[in-house]
């Protein structure tokens, strides 16, 4: 005959009754009510202050209540984000040239996130899909639309404006924590000048380039180089770019009317861009 010692688990059941305050406030509660308090827990806590426990708390619910209006904390975070977008000063149609367009919204963004500190840290961690998110992104596209970039360049130029403006902003956010300038300045200021010339020249330049006229000037780099890239695709390739045969550009081809070789195709290219098309 054979024991068999079998163990036997116990599972202590704990059951949590809501109080009937409890239940009147969960029966209230709403989706802008929980984004409410995630707010001011992350005005008081910081990013890392967000829980959903503490935001439980903070509504006077269970934690399980929030999942009736908030997929998750990613969704919370994003509906932040997407509320300081909302306060975007979107220039009005037709006002102004796509070039300033771009230009007014993005230093927008730029003045929003550097206000509500957090937001940025959210933005750059997760996609924004908010409305307030999308009707940003279709004053930008309308813009680059006008300026002759549509399709996938269209979304690869919003893509860097986003990313350099967010990128931006996260910087200037941590260049101004205390100390952080003397202590790069320190850094600076010990490397040997034989092997950073550069930098020895620029000094303290370099290290504020947070500012807000550093911001622009690289923004109007951007924009500038979109600028030129919708004007050459505009324009398409230059007349007598390739020889007859299909020869490089520069290399030996027939003589043209007006001249020989690369001078007299520069001559050419010159009176055909003045008469026009045919």
């Amino acid at each position: 005959m054979v024991f068999v010692r079998v163990s036997y688990m116990y599972i202590h059941v704990q059951y949590v009754y809501m109080s009937r305050a409890a239940r009147s406030r969960a029966g209230e509660l709403t989706r802008e009510d929980v984004i409410d308090a995630a707010a001011g827990l992350v005005a008081e806590r910081g990013y890392a202050g967000l829980t959903m426990r503490a935001l439980a708390q903070r509504c006077g619910v269970p934690t399980m209540t929030l999942y009736r209006h908030v997929r998750d904390k990613e969704d919370i975070l994003g509906a932040l984000a997407d509320r300081v977008l909302a306060e975007l000063q979107l220039p009005e149609a037709g006002t102004v040239t796509w070039q300033e367009e771009l230009a007014s919204v993005f230093g927008s963004v730029l003045e929003q996130q550097v206000m509500h500190r957090p937001e940025p840290v959210i933005a750059a961690r997760q996609p924004v899909a908010g409305e307030a998110a999308y009707r940003g992104a279709e004053v930008v596209l309308d813009a680059l639309r006008r300026g002759g970039i549509e399709g996938e360049p269209a979304a690869s130029a919003f893509a860097t404006l986003f990313a350099y403006t967010i990128g931006f902003v996260q910087q200037q956010l941590l260049s101004s924590a205390p100390g952080s300038l003397g202590r790069r300045h320190e850094v600076l200021e010990r490397l040997p000048r034989e092997d950073f010339d550069n930098l020895s020249r620029l000094g303290a330049v370099f290290l504020l380039r947070s500012s807000d006229r550093h911001f622009r000037d690289g923004l109007d780099l951007i924009i500038s180089g979109l600028e030129t890239k919708a004007r050459t695709r505009a324009e398409g390739p230059l007349p007598g770019r390739a020889a007859a045969g299909g020869g490089r550009p520069g290399s030996a081809g027939p003589v043209e009317p007006g001249g020989s070789g690369q001078e007299g195709s520069r001559r050419n290219h010159r009176v055909s861009r003045a008469q026009g098309p045919p």
